[in-house]
Parts: C-alpha cells; structure tokens; sequence
C-alpha cells in the first residue's frame, strides 16, 4: 500500500499506526473502517504506518491511502483500481 504525504502526517498526528479493517456494510458489500493504534498486536505491517488483518489484507493490496481535508469533513480514503465503488463512494465491491 502507498501513502500520500497527507495521510502519513495525519496518521502521526494521532498514534503510531492506522488499522484498517474491511467489514461486510454500505450498499455495495464492503466498508473500510479505520482506527488509530499503537502497537501491531497481531496485525500485518503493510507499511511503516498502516496495520490490518488477515481477512482485509487482500482489498490493500495495490491501494493508496490519502487523507482528504475538506469545509466540515475530513476522512481516509483507499483509493483501490480492482475494486469498484458505489456512487457515494462510501463502501465497495470486488
């Protein structure tokens, strides 16, 4: 997984990690779901700041995380060619 600059500033702003979980939801099957952590525990180091689990590893593979800052919201976006969105780009398919 590749990371903007914005994302890794964001995630060290906060902790030393950010997990990323994929979880059955949102109108097209799947959602990404994010939290701060501090320790690997007993996730997968995709890279020197982004931890997730056996189960989601798959759906990161070949993905860019990027932080978006916008008036009245700001998110992590995985931004993912393989998998296709739905039109409000809250959660995906295979």
């Amino acid at each position: 997984m590749k990371i903007t600059d914005s994302a890794k500033k964001q995630i060290l702003k906060n902790a030393q990690y950010l997990l990323i979980l994929v979880d059955v939801g949102g109108c097209k099957g799947f959602v990404y779901e994010f939290s701060y952590a501090n320790s690997l525990n007993n996730f997968f180091l995709l890279n020197d700041y982004v931890i997730t689990d056996e189960y989601s590893l798959p759906f990161l593979l070949n993905s860019e995380l990027d932080f978006i800052m916008e008036i009245g919201y700001e998110n992590f976006i995985v931004n993912n060619q393989l998998l296709k969105s739905c039109g409000c780009g809250s959660s995906f398919f295979k």
